[in-house]
């Protein structure tokens, strides 16, 4: 077994080299290089894979999946979990939530692959942005690979962390719009809609499943409606939407009530702005 960035092995770069541009060929099948013509594919090896996982990490958070190790020993350049190890599901919403206490040190660091790559990407850079040849790391000095690194780092750290929290934030923002049946896609989504409700969520200590899990219920005439059944029915679907908090003690109800009433208001005009002109 051969891992590209876990820390743990002396620097082989023939073999990263070789493990490199399998990798790209028979793996990622990036269209936009080719190792055998001679481009350069370092950079676009770490950005794909870092694409790659921010997806795979918007999917978990969709579900409210948590890795405590996500290393490159634990997932997959493609993009798929192989070892679960440290992991939870999320019951009561906490954002800061952490489910694995023994990386302290930071030997799981996510950005290992990154530390891996630079000096290959730093040698590419230096005869014009061509791809590394056999042999090239032959007998180069410490000072050089220093060289190679400090240029691959700049060469793609910002963007790979750009792309990260890009493609998460958009991934994210699919898989909530699915879960909230919304066919179409508004930039005020996420500061009226979706930060809102995980606002709440954190706020009221409501339980992640059960929160999602009820606005499916959830009909938009019960808001329209003048008739005391469908303020009833409001506030029925609003008391049970709380009861997913452990700590009813220390609920404001009236509080949270009024800031349900204001998200129910504010994603019913969301929905009916979809259908209107059907």
């Amino acid at each position: 077994m051969f891992f590209f960035g876990d820390g743990q092995h002396h620097a082989d770069y023939k073999a990263l080299r070789i493990l490199g541009e399998w990798t790209v060929k028979r793996i990622l099948e990036l269209d936009n290089v080719n190792p055998d013509a001679g481009d350069a594919w370092g950079k676009e090896l770490v950005l794909e894979v870092a694409r790659r996982n921010a997806k795979m990490v918007a999917a978990w958070q969709e579900y409210g999946f948590m890795h405590g190790v996500t290393n490159t020993d634990n997932v997959s350049i493609a993009g798929l979990t192989i070892d679960y190890v440290p992991y939870a599901f999320t019951d009561i919403f906490d954002p800061y939530h952490i489910c694995n206490h023994s990386n302290q040190e930071g030997p799981y660091a996510c950005h290992a692959l990154l530390d891996a790559l630079p000096p290959l990407i730093g040698a590419e850079i230096a005869p014009g942005n061509k791809g590394v040849q056999r042999g090239s790391a032959d007998n180069v000095s410490d000072e050089t690979i220093s060289e190679w690194r400090a240029a691959g780092i700049r060469e793609v750290g910002a963007t790979t962390n750009q792309i990260i929290e890009s493609t998460c934030a958009s991934e994210y923002g699919i898989a909530l719009r699915r879960h909230l049946a919304l066919r179409r896609v508004d930039p005020s989504d996420q500061r009226t809609i979706f930060q809102s409700l995980v606002d709440m969520m954190e706020t009221h200590r409501l339980d992640f499943h059960v929160t999602f899990r009820k606005p499916a219920f959830f009909r938009p005439n019960i808001l329209l409606g003048d008739d005391d059944s469908g303020a009833t029915a409001l506030k029925l679907f609003i008391a049970e939407l709380l009861e997913g908090t452990p700590e009813s003690e220390r609920l404001d109800t009236d509080k949270a009530t009024e800031e349900w009433l204001a998200w129910l208001d504010t994603c019913t005009a969301r929905i009916e702005s979809e259908t209107s002109g059907e």
